[in-house]
């Protein structure tokens, strides 16, 4: 493909994909900024129940983008029926990801959340939170398996719509219940969760009924849920669990990072919680460059098309460069804006501006290790990824983080600027690993 037409069929997914990413963290953000008005402890406490329940979502996100690189690659090699035996794995190992880590919540919340959290109000008010906020997971498993699938064969309008419905109905359901309006007894966090349990059925109920309509080649019955071969189960899951694992690693690993970084204080954890918010909204634009990665190499890796799959990561390493310049510029702009909507102490005011302001100079850095990664993984290199990500984080990100916070004074901002300079050293590995080229490879043979 030509370099102008590839850019023009580039944007044509990219843009729905931005879109999609920017609306999904958008869910987030209501639920922070609506939190934000109850104080200080209200704001950390959810942000700290959203990265422990992030554990188990990132690891169904490992499992479905493990199962969307086959899917990818035999919808380019026009197999409709492996595609079918490969969402059923997915759905299935989903599913048992989602009931372990539930039944252990269930079974041990006090030790769990006494990890993270030390603090006697926030615990309280996390154990809260997840146990209404882990009825809305059981829908949003079943909805990140279908989203996923239907991305990677190209059809991206159907997603967005659906995380359209979701905010929306996260927003009213928010307005209503936090605060108490329409007749409704104020609940706090409570309702925050409530809203979001009722956005994450909205969006399943879209995302099934548009799949059963247009019966797209990857769908499949109920009844033929569990008619798939051993020899495949075993394909995939060798391809999925160190991807899995990766996610499993890098989200326990986020969580931890946090914890880590609210040793100096709830006002820390809540200025964080603000500057995590603000970023991932930026992080979801560019986030849709990556996401095209199965679209443009994965399916031509599929059809062995290796020197265009090649090809095609270098124009998106490029723009997601670019793009990520430009964000990052404009991210640092609303350091001055966003933490003004937030009822925070001065306190929290002051690190979220400056916290938002450090994150945004390390954008470029943080936005070209993701590509790496999407790049690497659309090509089944699965053990890459996880020394890149994962590894990485839990050999030197957190130990560094970690001796500085427990074992120095330091104060938070230089503390904070050293962490993410760590992810200077993790870019020169991404970077190499992509041009050892061990990815560009057709996982369907």
């Amino acid at each position: 493909m030509e370099t102008k037409n590839f850019y023009k069929a580039y944007a044509k997914v990219v843009i729905p994909l931005m879109l999609q990413g920017m609306i999904t963290k958008f869910v987030s953000m209501i639920d922070n900024l609506m939190v934000g008005q109850l104080g200080d402890t209200s704001i950390a406490s959810v942000a700290m129940g959203n990265k422990i329940l992030d554990i188990i979502m990132f690891t169904v996100f490992g499992v479905s983008a493990a199962v969307s690189v086959f899917i990818a690659q035999y919808y380019g090699a026009q197999n409709v029926e492996k595609q079918k035996e490969v969402f059923r794995i997915g759905l299935l190992m989903s599913g048992t990801v989602f009931i372990v880590a539930s039944s252990i919540l269930a079974i041990f919340p006090q030790q769990v959340v006494h990890y993270f959290v030390q603090d006697a109000t926030i615990k309280e008010a996390v154990l809260n939170y997840m146990g209404i906020m882990i009825i809305g997971y059981i829908p949003f498993v079943v909805s990140i398996n279908y989203a996923t699938a239907l991305r990677v064969i190209g059809q991206v309008k159907m997603p967005l719509v659906a995380s359209l419905a979701s905010v929306a109905v996260n927003s009213i359901g928010n307005y209503m219940l936090i605060f108490g309006n329409f007749g409704f007894s104020p609940m706090g966090i409570q309702g925050a969760a409530i809203a979001t349990v009722f956005s994450r059925i909205v969006e399943f109920t879209i995302l099934i009924y548009f799949t059963k309509r247009y019966h797209f080649s990857f769908d499949t019955k109920v009844s033929q849920l569990f008619h798939v071969p051993r020899y495949m189960v075993r394909e995939v899951m060798f391809k999925a669990l160190p991807l899995t694992l990766n996610e499993i690693i890098w989200s326990f690993g986020q969580a931890t990072i946090l914890k880590t970084y609210g040793s100096r204080g709830d006002e820390a954890l809540a200025a964080l919680a603000i500057t995590e918010t603000t970023s991932s909204i930026f992080f979801a634009f560019a986030q849709g460059l990556a996401g095209a990665t199965p679209i443009f190499i994965s399916q031509l890796l599929g059809a062995n098309r290796f020197k265009e799959a090649y090809q095609n990561s270098v124009r998106m390493m490029k723009s997601t460069v670019v793009v990520a310049v430009g964000l990052g510029a404009l991210m640092f702009t609303m350091s001055f804006i966003v933490p003004n909507i937030y009822q925070v102490s001065i306190v929290s005011h002051q690190i979220a501006t400056q916290t938002i302001q450090i994150a945004s100079l390390f954008f470029w850095v943080y936005l070209t290790n993701t590509q790496c990664y999407f790049i690497l993984r659309a090509g089944g290199d699965m053990k890459s990824t996880l020394i890149v990500d994962g590894l990485y984080m839990w050999s030197v990100t957190i130990p560094v983080i970690s001796i500085i916070a427990y074992m120095t004074q330091l104060p938070l901002i230089p503390m904070y600027i050293i962490g993410q300079s760590c992810d200077l050293g993790k870019l020169v590995v991404s970077l190499t690993m992509f041009f050892k080229k061990k990815w560009l490879k057709n996982s369907t043979i």
